[in-house]
C-alpha cells in the first residue's frame, strides 16, 4: 500500500471517529422546550420512542461521550432531542463508571436516556 492511500484511509478513520463526538455548543432555541426526566413523563401522555441515546447506538460499542457535569449532559440530550424531532427525554441519567476514583481527578460522567415524541 502506497503513502497517499494510508494517508487517506487515516484521514477518514479520524473523521469518522470525530463525527461521533459530542459536543455542546450554541444551544438551539428549541433546546429549552425539551423535557427531561428521570422516569416517565408526568401526565400519562402517549408517546412513542425515537430513539435509545447511548444504549443501542452502535457507537456505543466504541465509544461514549463523556460529560463534565449533569448540566453539560442535559444540554447535549436536549440538542439530540431536538434533532432528531423529539419532544422529551425520559429515564434519563448520569453515572460515573469509576466511583473508587476521587471525583476530582476524573469527573467524567456518563448519561443515557430514551427520546421521546409525544402522539397527538
Amino acid at each position: 500500500m502506497n503513502l497517499p492511500l494510508r494517508t487517506i484511509l487515516a484521514l477518514c478513520a479520524i473523521g469518522a471517529a470525530a463525527s461521533g463526538c459530542s459536543s455542546v455548543g450554541t444551544p438551539s432555541p428549541d433546546a429549552g422546550k425539551i423535557g427531561i426526566y428521570e422516569a416517565e413523563p408526568p401526565g400519562h401522555r402517549p408517546y412513542s420512542l425515537v430513539k435509545r441515546i447511548w444504549v443501542t447506538s452502535w457507537r456505543s460499542t466504541n465509544y461514549v461521550p463523556g460529560y463534565r457535569s449533569v448540566a453539560e449532559g442535559t444540554a447535549d440530550f436536549r440538542e439530540q432531542a431536538v434533532a432528531l424531532g423529539g419532544d422529551a427525554v425520559t429515564n434519563f441519567g448520569c453515572y460515573r463508571l469509576e466511583g473508587d476514583i476521587p471525583q476530582e481527578s476524573n469527573p467524567k460522567l456518563y448519561c443515557n436516556g430514551k427520546i421521546i415524541k409525544y402522539l397527538q
